[in-house]
């Protein structure tokens, strides 16, 4: 496994039980991120569009008790349209409490 290559690299516990038990809460962002980026260098996913949305407080904030804000990042080309296409799935995956194709 090279630096940049995370297709082996292992699980922890927290996604483990996270993904058998489906429930957010059991693993932390990293984990979230380490996930993605082992189905993607492993060819499990190819992604050809991504968005990454979080919360969370900057240490450059000059009031970190204002309250977090929320942040994104998108790696595409695809348009706002597109861009809301997704979220708008994400979110009924979300309320049906599932993550099969929809």
């Amino acid at each position: 496994m090279s630096d940049e290559d995370f297709s082996e690299y292992p699980e922890s516990l927290s996604e483990i039980k996270a993904s058998n038990e489906w429930d957010a809460k059991q693993w932390t962002p990293r984990d979230v991120l380490l996930s993605m980026l082992r189905d993607i260098d492993s060819g499990d996913i190819e992604t050809t569009e991504l968005i990454v949305a979080y919360r969370g407080t900057s240490k450059e904030d000059p009031d970190p008790d204002a309250g977090k804000a929320v942040h994104y990042r998108a790696a595409t080309d695809f348009t706002c349209h597109s861009a809301m296409g997704i979220l708008e799935t994400v979110k009924i995956m979300m309320f049906l409490g599932g993550h099969e194709k929809i």
